[in-house]
Protein backbone atom coordinates (compact mmCIF):
# COMPACT_ATOMS: atom_id res chain seq x y z
CA UNK A 1 0.00 0.00 0.00
CA UNK A 2 2.77 2.27 0.47
CA UNK A 3 4.46 1.93 -2.48
CA UNK A 4 1.46 2.90 -4.50
CA UNK A 5 1.18 6.34 -2.71
CA UNK A 6 4.79 6.69 -2.74
CA UNK A 7 4.70 6.11 -6.86
CA UNK A 8 1.37 8.22 -7.47
CA UNK A 9 3.03 10.85 -5.86
CA UNK A 10 6.09 10.68 -7.69
CA UNK A 11 3.61 10.46 -11.04
CA UNK A 12 2.36 14.05 -9.51
CA UNK A 13 5.70 15.60 -9.30
CA UNK A 14 6.54 14.89 -12.35
CA UNK A 15 3.43 16.09 -14.24
CA UNK A 16 4.20 19.34 -12.11
CA UNK A 17 7.27 19.25 -12.85
CA UNK A 18 6.74 19.10 -16.50
CA UNK A 19 4.15 22.02 -16.28
CA UNK A 20 6.43 24.48 -14.53
CA UNK A 21 8.88 23.94 -16.82
CA UNK A 22 6.80 24.43 -19.78
CA UNK A 23 5.28 27.63 -18.08
CA UNK A 24 8.87 28.96 -17.05
CA UNK A 25 10.26 32.03 -18.46
CA UNK A 26 14.00 31.59 -19.47
CA UNK A 27 14.28 35.25 -20.57
CA UNK A 28 13.17 37.15 -17.67
CA UNK A 29 11.54 39.61 -20.20
CA UNK A 30 13.56 39.77 -23.34
CA UNK A 31 12.11 38.98 -26.76
CA UNK A 32 13.17 37.63 -29.85
CA UNK A 33 12.73 39.86 -33.33
CA UNK A 34 10.76 36.80 -34.72
CA UNK A 35 8.28 36.73 -32.54
CA UNK A 36 7.71 40.75 -32.00
CA UNK A 37 7.24 40.78 -35.78
CA UNK A 38 4.94 38.57 -36.22
CA UNK A 39 2.41 40.16 -33.47
CA UNK A 40 3.19 43.73 -34.70
CA UNK A 41 2.69 42.92 -38.33
CA UNK A 42 -0.05 42.27 -40.94
CA UNK A 43 -1.91 39.29 -40.65
CA UNK A 44 -0.51 36.37 -42.93
CA UNK A 45 -3.58 36.08 -44.96
CA UNK A 46 -6.82 33.47 -44.61
CA UNK A 47 -6.47 30.26 -42.69
CA UNK A 48 -7.21 27.25 -45.16
CA UNK A 49 -9.55 24.71 -43.84
CA UNK A 50 -9.74 21.28 -45.69
CA UNK A 51 -12.65 18.99 -45.85
CA UNK A 52 -13.39 15.72 -47.53
CA UNK A 53 -16.86 14.79 -48.19
CA UNK A 54 -18.95 12.35 -50.56
CA UNK A 55 -19.98 14.22 -53.29
CA UNK A 56 -20.30 11.37 -56.28
CA UNK A 57 -20.92 7.43 -55.22
CA UNK A 58 -23.89 5.74 -53.17
CA UNK A 59 -23.46 8.97 -50.18
CA UNK A 60 -23.62 12.20 -52.78
CA UNK A 61 -26.88 13.13 -51.43
CA UNK A 62 -25.19 13.56 -47.87
CA UNK A 63 -22.36 15.82 -49.02
CA UNK A 64 -23.71 18.96 -49.62
CA UNK A 65 -24.86 18.38 -45.87
CA UNK A 66 -21.59 17.16 -44.52
CA UNK A 67 -20.33 20.56 -45.88
CA UNK A 68 -22.87 22.61 -44.71
CA UNK A 69 -22.28 21.23 -41.37
CA UNK A 70 -18.36 22.57 -41.36
CA UNK A 71 -19.44 25.98 -43.23
CA UNK A 72 -22.18 27.02 -40.92
CA UNK A 73 -19.54 27.55 -38.31
CA UNK A 74 -17.25 28.89 -39.90
CA UNK A 75 -19.16 31.55 -41.99
CA UNK A 76 -21.56 32.65 -38.62
CA UNK A 77 -19.44 32.24 -36.14
CA UNK A 78 -15.58 32.61 -36.63
CA UNK A 79 -15.66 34.82 -39.72
CA UNK A 80 -17.24 37.20 -38.09
CA UNK A 81 -14.66 38.05 -35.53
CA UNK A 82 -11.38 35.73 -36.69
CA UNK A 83 -9.50 34.87 -34.26
CA UNK A 84 -5.88 37.08 -34.70
CA UNK A 85 -7.82 39.07 -37.55
CA UNK A 86 -7.35 35.98 -40.04
CA UNK A 87 -10.48 34.79 -41.46
CA UNK A 88 -11.14 31.05 -42.21
CA UNK A 89 -11.59 29.79 -46.19
CA UNK A 90 -13.00 26.47 -46.57
CA UNK A 91 -11.60 23.77 -48.71
CA UNK A 92 -14.23 20.98 -49.94
CA UNK A 93 -13.33 17.83 -51.88
CA UNK A 94 -14.81 14.98 -52.97
CA UNK A 95 -13.73 11.72 -51.57
CA UNK A 96 -15.17 9.61 -54.08
CA UNK A 97 -17.09 6.52 -54.21
CA UNK A 98 -17.14 4.06 -51.02
CA UNK A 99 -13.44 2.00 -51.05
CA UNK A 100 -12.39 4.67 -53.79
CA UNK A 101 -10.59 7.60 -51.67
CA UNK A 102 -9.86 9.53 -54.76
CA UNK A 103 -8.61 12.71 -52.38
Amino acid sequence: MRRVSMGRALAVLAVFAMVVAACGDDDAGTTTTAAAATTTGAPAGPVVVCELAYYTGEFAPYGPSLTNDIDFPITEVINLDPPLGRTWELVSEDLGTVGEAQA
